[in-house]
């Protein structure tokens, strides 16, 4: 089992209830009632992640300290999964998940990201493209390649996450995909991949090989 598996399975012998409360730490009954006002306001761990500290002050009895030490516990819980030595060698699709997880897989909409690199796979650029709704986010290869045009990039990935968590690539993906990669090889800036980012996973698109749809991608060579 690889860490990040292992950490995943450690995490879940606590309840959503019982980490915060740890995290918050103090008295015991007092740090379980924020923390049951806190999932009752914001429903899951993972919209709570998303909450700055300013915002966490909102629930009744939670102080400016105990906000921030919350805010800090969650975002050390995602660096716990994925460590803050993260490449800025992007040369695999695992190295671009691992680069672009942490920001994407707790949204509640869909966003797009583009990672440009240069010939030897070095990060030139990373940037948040463009943010949808819950359903989908809208995808121009025009604005994709001005940024890989801006940095004189040499190769692009493109990232986006699926709120629902699931990581199938949908039509609508496969389309999208083919667009883009068309466009990089008229301008002689390959995609190199696109991955679809869940709950608990990734689908890279350059793996499906089997479908016609996206042969025009790249590969990370």
């Amino acid at each position: 089992m690889n860490k990040r598996r292992y950490l995943i399975e450690s995490f879940r012998q606590y309840s959503d209830e019982e980490l915060l409360a740890y995290i918050i730490g103090g008295d015991s009954q007092r740090a379980q009632r924020i923390a049951k006002k806190l999932l009752f306001t914001h429903k899951d761990l993972n919209t709570i992640a998303q909450l700055s500290p300013h915002q966490l002050l909102s629930i009744p009895g939670l102080g400016r300290a105990v906000a921030v030490r919350l805010h800090a516990g969650l975002r050390a819980g995602r660096r716990a999964l994925f460590p803050v030595r993260t490449r800025h060698k992007i040369d695999s699709a695992e190295a671009a998940y691992i680069r672009l997880w942490p920001m994407m897989v707790s949204r509640k909409e869909e966003s797009l990201w583009g990672l440009y690199l240069n010939r030897r796979k070095h990060l030139l650029k990373q940037i948040e493209i463009t943010k949808g709704s819950t359903n989908h986010t809208i995808v121009d290869p025009k604005q994709v390649y001005y940024y890989a045009v801006q940095c004189n990039a040499s190769g692009v990935v493109l990232a986006h996450n699926h709120p629902s968590g699931t990581t199938t690539p949908s039509m609508q993906d496969l389309k999208v995909t083919e667009r883009v990669a068309t466009a990089g090889k008229i301008l002689n800036i390959p995609l190199l991949d696109h991955l679809i980012i869940g709950e608990d996973g990734f689908c890279s698109l350059a793996s499906f090989g089997s479908l016609e749809s996206i042969s025009s991608v790249g590969a990370f060579l």
